[in-house]
């Protein structure tokens, strides 16, 4: 996934936008998202220049991608991270990704500070950073595997909605790992994952959260449930 792609997606997931503290940044991100980024930049960077988090997150972001400025990676981490240490929560969610994934984002792969730059947006209520991090939990990656804190973390994320985060808690009490194995438990949540990626259009994981349902309590109701949303009779 591209930079762009991923900051884009994260605007409209998080809607942690601030528009309130000048008409100008108002203004510089309004060019940003329209594409006129000769604009944005005239707007934005004077802004980030004087400490606006929220500008010097989205200047990283053309520096990132090349947007009205020449691409360079060194100068768009330089911004996220003034942007994240002054609270930033996207920029701190975008900080944990980027040291995740490493290469993918031209800088050197780092999980002990990606799990760093995680937790400091998950405190903020970012369920993709809570999510995320009770994936490092799980696995054992940034941090001291803890399945207990992978749980919680999934929890809060699931509390907010994410499907990941949902599907995950699922397998979690199917398998009955750091919780009692509880295939009722299970079962709500892959229906609570299945039905949201329903309704966001993902198909093809309601369809995977219905085949784990179907596995572990065949017939249940909620089973029955999304599986009639599933299927779509055929127009005549």
């Amino acid at each position: 996934m591209s930079i762009s792609i991923l900051i884009f997606s994260l605007i409209l997931n998080l809607l942690m936008i601030d528009i309130s503290h000048s008409d100008q940044f108002k203004d510089g991100f309004a060019a940003y998202t329209q594409g006129n980024h000769e604009r944005a930049l005239k707007l934005l960077q004077p802004l980030a220049q004087q400490g606006h988090a929220g500008a010097q997150f989205y200047l990283g972001n053309m520096y990132a991608n090349g947007n009205g400025v020449q691409k360079d990676i060194n100068k768009a981490m330089q911004w996220f991270h003034k942007a994240a240490e002054q609270g930033y929560a996207t920029a701190q969610w975008f900080l944990g990704w980027a040291y995740l994934n490493g290469e993918g984002v031209g800088i050197q792969k780092n999980a002990d500070e990606a799990a760093i730059w995680f937790l400091k947006a998950a405190k903020q209520g970012v369920p993709e950073a809570q999510y995320f991090l009770g994936n490092m939990y799980k696995d054992g990656v940034g941090v001291k595997k803890n399945i207990k804190e992978a749980i919680r973390w999934y929890r809060k994320a699931a509390d907010q909605g994410d499907l990941a985060a949902q599907y995950n808690l699922g397998e979690i009490y199917a398998n009955g790992e750091g919780v009692p194995q509880s295939f009722s438990t299970a079962v709500e949540w892959y229906y609570m994952a299945g039905k949201g990626y329903l309704e966001a259009g993902n198909r093809d994981s309601a369809q995977e959260a219905y085949d784990r349902i179907r596995k572990i309590s065949p017939g249940h109701p909620l089973g029955q449930k999304l599986q009639k949303r599933l299927i779509v009779p055929d127009r005549k």
